[in-house]
């Protein structure tokens, strides 16, 4: 079966731009719309008895994967059609923790054409003021207010004062904005020649003379500078009972990674948020909740309403399963699916709605492929699959980086007793006792709960005052949460990479500091024991600058072989490109024919949207090419060099395709290793839980890879100009096809050519 006739989403991550979805009303969904109908619908009155539209301020929090960039889609969808595509909301998905990245996107996004539209609409209210009692006909006046005709025009043809008019506008803008140098800029956009040094300007850059000689002396070149230029603009786009919507995704980018404490920066967010009330415009702030417990109260106090996302229920995963099936197939069914699988399915998934809908496409290819119908062994078996992401070295490995820095002693694979009383980490805290940390896989059925308590109690049979910590890769399915709750003292730490090493330490320094206050009855042990300790992180700490120093000393050589390889790659891309035969490229140690392809279509499709490849050697003439065309080669370079948006999508190209050659070539090295070779009916289990680990490895890297960026390469690869005609168009369906869950493809391929090799 194609994956294209699969109605459900491999990867399911939403594309908040051009969103296209199929959407099932939730209880999220229902509170955001409510809040966006409120904002487009509902005036109040001002002072002056007229009618007011209230802005406001939305948080949409939920953990990773629960649907918080498809809600902000729909959100979007809802105010475009809500407005017969008057307001197009503005969409920002923060690249950095800098508030000075994110202005200068809003810049880029909102454009110097909507800019300066803006500036002309209130250019035309105030030539049509003028106009008002000097005898005009009302149609111009009317027309002027109406945008049928440009205000530079009428005031040329009248002979009115440009230069009062224009001053009139200064003023409007400096009242409208709080901002006086931004007020002469904008001013500037009304006068012809002005525009790229106003943009540039607006773009973070020091201003020119031509704007210094006007009294612009304002740098936006810091982030408390970038929130107050934001919050100006925004004034200027939502002012005059305008409709201004904006949203920002993951803005918990801009403060859990950042640390924030500057008072100065949180002070600007907070009146960035006071200014969307002000101004009558939406801001959209969607982020993990974690995000809104490290913001200061008076900020958490401007964002008017929160919206909560939670786990699907069963029906409303039987509703998306039979409207997903509908929009494909044009017939709305819930088999191969029934009710109950759909419950087992939301039982071991949390509800969480990427797993969801993960899970579902490979499920649907599986009953589809099999021609029989989903059952909780297929269920259980594709969850052990597709939910154990991280590496089995990844877990022990950042649980000894917590272990090392905190300087504690401990031992790894100890026995205390029995063959169940092996403990994966052991720190022993006292003659007697200690603490215990458990790596299992993900619990989804009662047997996985007891395997786990039986080594819990064998352990604490040894140590009776042991306290045992366990970490699951994977899952803790709610079938079995209550049963974890009442089987484990501590509830289990789950692996998620860039959140598990705080989790632990705050469990370990929790767990040693009541173990050493209960067991530690002699102060000197004690204090020896704090000794050691601080030996162990000085230690660590001396380890980790040698390390560094050596990396610091082999990083050049690195360096200059990764510049030759590039520079190898570009020269092989750029005389392909004009026709120029060389020696075909490396492929490395070859694979099985079915296996080969799996690779080969995403990297050919990734060479195709990268579009630095092969085009800066087309930007210098050579002897017998024409110089118009290197000179439109250029031409394009300047424009590609411009778009932060297609620099972060040639970027996001090119890591994937890095990724999608390692993970080739790991898998040749396995599949050629010696261990595979030997093989003749089946795998050895150490073979194929080291071919498990390698694709978790890619599935948990990808995972983090912003596939949605690549997007504005796929649009202009639409476009007739020369860098599109070398990367060539492409729909995003091939690329979604050829990229969705990779690795479980190129496992499930490997097992079953070894099979046959075996035959």
């Amino acid at each position: 079966m194609s994956d294209l006739d699969n109605p459900f989403s491999p990867l399911a991550v939403a594309r908040a731009v051009s969103f296209d979805e199929v959407s099932i009303e939730t209880d999220a969904i229902r509170e955001a719309y409510a809040a966006v109908r409120g904002y487009l619908e509902t005036r109040t009155p001002s002072p002056e008895g007229l009618p007011v539209r209230s802005g406001n301020v939305l948080a949409v929090c939920g953990d990773y994967g629960t649907g918080k960039t498809h809600l902000a889609g729909w959100l979007m969808r809802h105010v475009r059609d809500a407005t017969e595509g008057a307001v197009d909301p503005l969409y920002l998905d923060p690249a950095s923790d800098s508030f000075l990245d994110l202005y200068r996107a809003f810049v880029t996004k909102l454009g110097l054409s909507a800019i300066q539209s803006r500036v002309n609409e209130l250019y035309a209210d105030i030539v049509a003021d003028s106009m008002q009692g000097k005898g005009m006909t009302s149609d111009v006046v009317q027309w002027l207010k109406d945008g049928e005709i440009e205000p530079r025009l009428v005031v040329e043809r009248l002979g009115l004062t440009e230069s009062m008019l224009l001053k009139a506008v200064a003023g409007m803008l400096g009242s409208l904005t709080g901002d006086n140098d931004l007020a002469q800029a904008l001013t500037l956009l009304l006068r012809p020649g002005f525009e790229t040094a106003v943009w540039e300007w607006l773009m973070g850059s020091p201003p020119e003379p031509v704007l210094t000689d006007r009294e612009i002396t304002k740098v936006v070149g810091t982030e408390r500078a970038a929130l107050d230029m934001l919050g100006s603009l925004t004034l200027l786009m939502g002012g005059q009972q305008r409709h201004f919507v904006v949203v920002v995704d993951e803005f918990h980018e801009l403060f859990l990674g950042h640390g924030r404490t500057d008072t100065e920066v949180l002070d600007g967010f907070q009146k960035l948020l006071e200014v969307f009330s002000a101004a009558n415009a939406f801001l959209v702030l969607a982020g993990v909740p974690e995000a809104l417990t490290v913001l200061p109260a008076g900020v958490r106090q401007r964002i008017g309403r929160v919206v909560m996302m939670s786990g699907l229920s069963v029906d409303t995963v039987c509703e998306f399963i039979t409207l997903a099936q509908h929009r494909q197939f044009g017939v709305a069914r819930l088999s191969p699916f029934s009710r109950d699988t759909v419950a087992y399915l939301v039982s071991l998934s949390g509800g969480r709605a990427r797993t969801v809908i993960r899970l579902c496409h490979e499920l649907y290819r599986i009953a589809v492929t099999g021609r029989q119908p989903v059952s909780e062994e297929m269920i259980t078996q594709v969850v052990r699959d597709q939910l154990g992401t991280s590496s089995t070295q990844d877990v022990p490995a950042d649980v000894r980086r917590v272990l090392d820095g905190k300087g504690l002693s401990y031992l790894r694979d100890h026995v205390l007793g029995g063959p169940e009383s092996r403990a994966d980490f052991w720190l022993p805290l006292g003659d007697d006792t200690g603490c215990a940390i458990l790596v299992t896989r993900s619990l989804l059925e009662p047997d996985d709960v007891d395997r786990v308590n039986r080594r819990k109690i064998a352990i604490q049979v040894c140590r009776p005052q042991a306290t045992v910590v366990i970490v699951v890769n994977g899952v803790v399915s709610d079938r079995v949460n209550q049963l974890v709750r009442e089987s484990f003292d501590l509830y289990p730490l789950i692996y998620r990479p860039g959140q598990f090493i705080e989790d632990l330490n705050a469990v370990i320094d929790t767990v040693t500091t009541r173990l050493r206050r209960l067991h530690d009855e002699n102060p000197f042990n004690a204090m020896q024991e704090r000794i050691d300790q601080l030996n162990r992180q000085q230690t660590t700490v001396m380890s980790a600058l040698e390390q560094v120093v050596v990396q610091s000393e082999n990083s050049q050589a690195a360096v200059n072989r990764s510049f030759a390889l590039l520079q190898r790659d570009i020269a092989d891309l750029t005389a392909a490109a004009y026709g120029v035969v060389t020696s075909a490229p490396e492929r490395g140690q070859p694979l099985p024919a079915d296996v080969d392809r799996l690779f080969t279509e995403p990297i050919s499709l990734l060479d195709r949207l990268i579009e630095f490849n092969g085009v800066f050697d087309g930007a210098f003439p050579q002897p017998g090419w024409d110089p118009d065309q290197a000179a439109d080669v250029r031409d394009e370079l300047q424009n590609l060099l411009r778009s932060r948006a297609l620099i972060e999508a040639n970027g996001a190209a090119a890591a994937l395709r890095q990724a999608v050659l390692a993970f080739r070539r790991v898998v040749a090295e396995w599949y050629h290793s010696e261990e595979v070779r030997m093989s003749s009916e089946r795998l050895t289990d150490d073979a194929e839980d080291r071919l498990d680990t390698l694709c978790r490895a890619y599935g948990s890297i990808v995972e983090f890879v912003p596939i949605d960026r690549l997007e504005p390469l796929i649009r202009r690869g639409r476009q007739p100009d020369f860098i599109a005609r070398v990367s060539q168009s492409l729909r995003r369906a091939d690329l979604d096809a050829a990229l969705d869950v990779l690795h479980v493809r190129v496992r499930r391929a490997l097992l079953k050519s070894v099979f046959v090799k075996g035959q």
